[in-house]
This record gives C-alpha cells, sequence and structure tokens, in this order.
C-alpha cells in the first residue's frame, strides 16, 4: 500500500508530503476549514464644492458603489442622481456611468432650486446622501 499523503494548506499553494508509519497507526488527517473574509469600503457620494447657486455646475463623485453586500453583490453600472431640498422640492440631475462602481458627472443645480440646505442622492446608495448648499 502506497503511503499516506496529508496536504498542507499554505497561502492558497497546497504542499503533500507522506506520513510515515502503518496504516493504523496514523491519524486521521485535521479537518480542512476555510473561511471568506470580506471587507469592503462603504459606498462614497462626494461633491466638488459645498455651496452652489442655481445654474452654477457641481461634480458629483461616486466610490465603491455595490449592489447589494459587496462581498456577494455586483459593482452599480449607472445611477441616477435626484437633488432633494428643504422644502420638499426634488429635481432629477442626471445619471452618472460607472466602471467598477466608480465615476463622475457635472451637473448644474437647477434653476428653480431654492435656497437652503439640500441633499444630493444616487438611486440605489440612498443611505449615502451628500450635502450642498444652495446658494441665494
Amino acid at each position: 500500500m502506497a503511503p499516506l499523503l496529508v496536504a498542507t494548506l499554505t497561502t492558497g499553494l497546497a504542499a503533500c508530503a507522506p506520513v510515515p508509519g502503518p496504516p493504523e497507526q496514523r491519524a486521521a488527517p485535521p479537518a480542512i476549514s476555510v473561511e471568506r473574509e470580506c471587507s469592503c469600503e462603504a459606498p462614497v457620494v462626494e461633491v466638488s464644492r459645498e455651496s452652489a447657486a442655481p445654474g452654477e455646475e457641481v461634480t458629483v463623485t461616486i466610490g465603491a458603489a455595490w449592489t447589494g453586500d459587496c462581498c456577494d453583490g455586483e459593482y452599480l453600472e449607472a445611477t441616477g442622481l435626484r437633488l432633494s431640498t428643504e422644502d420638499g422640492s426634488s429635481f432629477e440631475l442626471g445619471a452618472v456611468e460607472l466602471e467598477k462602481g466608480e465615476g463622475s458627472v457635472t451637473v448644474t443645480t437647477p434653476a428653480e432650486a431654492p435656497a437652503g440646505l439640500a441633499s444630493i442622492v444616487a438611486a440605489g446608495l440612498e443611505e449615502y446622501p451628500v450635502e450642498l448648499e444652495i446658494a441665494p
């Protein structure tokens, strides 16, 4: 009978070595368990400036945009942008094409946007709004 071989997993490579002695005296090889570690950055939505007057341009940058859990999800390919103001007004700003969950687009602050605090929200990333002060 050929000697028993035990595989040891080391940094993704298997190494085999013969185990000496008769089969009845050999200990059973240990069970191999592989834990999947997954950590990823939270999605990022940023604006190029803190304040903009109606009609002025703002660049919106998105990074690490995933669908679902980043370990099991996929990158977002595109997302729509919406500006919501304190008085409840809402304006479509356009869309961002994303490559591997990242991208940016320059949008124009709507002429009808009232002065005050507003937030820009990317579809699919609603829990990561970014604030923008609409200047008078």
